[in-house]
């Protein structure tokens, strides 16, 4: 440390060095949740993203379902229950619940409809997103009622300080704050 700069800076400067690296993780989110472990991630709960689609089932369990992350969650009537990956190949889809209570998935990228059971199994064939009965559109599933408690953000702590995985625009805004402070703060610069 230089003797012109005090411990305060020196601070504020170790503080925009991790917004920063917490912006390269959240924006390489889609590579690194692919490393993890399958049944690892399955048991976390990650934020509720930014436009995420809420569906309920007929037993009142809610689902999530998050572009950026390509997963969806189970809510149930003591918060969350576990979550797992969709096969949507990273573009945009549309959700919707069957009768019977799968969760059907519209990819647009896949060019398929895909249904999973409440536990994330794919079940059935895959068939063209047009196949869906109700003019070709997802099944509404407003009229069933939740009985589930879902949190606007999230439940546990965890997922509290993922929120740099929420959207890549989050991602590159910390990136942003934390390249900006260390390039244009010359008092911050060490040495």
């Amino acid at each position: 440390m230089r003797r012109d700069q005090s411990p305060a800076i020196m601070n504020l400067r170790r503080i925009a060095i991790v917004v920063a690296a917490a912006g390269v993780a959240g924006f390489l989110q889609p590579f690194w949740m692919w490393i993890l472990p399958t049944e690892f991630l399955n048991r976390i709960e990650l934020p509720n993203s930014i436009g995420s689609v809420h569906v309920t089932a007929p037993d009142g369990r809610v689902f999530i379902a998050s572009q950026p992350f390509g997963r969806v969650q189970r809510y149930g009537p003591s918060g969350f229950e576990r979550s797992f990956a969709i096969d949507t190949h990273g573009g945009v889809f549309d959700v919707g619940v069957s009768p019977s209570g799968h969760i059907l998935i519209c990819s647009l990228r896949a060019r398929a409809l895909i249904t999973y059971d409440q536990d994330g199994n794919e079940i059935g064939p895959r068939g063209p997103c047009s196949s869906v009965s109700n003019q070709g559109r997802m099944p509404d599933s407003s009229y069933y009622a939740s009985q589930a408690k879902v949190p606007p953000i999230a439940q546990s702590w965890f997922a509290a300080f993922a929120i740099p995985l929420w959207h890549p625009i989050v991602a590159w805004l910390m990136i942003a704050a934390g390249g900006l402070y260390l390039k244009f703060n010359p008092r911050s610069r060490p040495g």
